[in-house]
């Protein structure tokens, strides 16, 4: 993924980028987007089941899951 900052350049040259806020922010919501991770949503009215097929979507696997749904939990309260 090269960035279109020119700022950056490509991140795959600097991956620790990637840790950081700024960069992390832009390459999780490419992550999503180029893997069409909404559609799981609008397909999925059930929010548990929706949130397990995103996790393995991006895990391939469900380790952490029960921890992220908690927190996925809290956040539905505040939106």
């Amino acid at each position: 993924m090269a960035s279109r900052r020119p700022d950056v350049g490509d991140i795959r040259l600097k991956p620790e980028l990637v840790a950081g806020p700024d960069i992390g922010s832009l390459a999780a919501a490419w992550f999503w987007d180029k893997n069409h991770l909404s559609a799981i949503l609008q397909a999925d009215s059930n929010d548990e089941s929706a949130s397990r097929k995103i996790t393995q979507a991006i895990n391939n696997g469900q380790t952490g899951w029960e921890s992220r749904w908690t927190w996925t939990q809290r956040a539905m309260t505040i939106w």
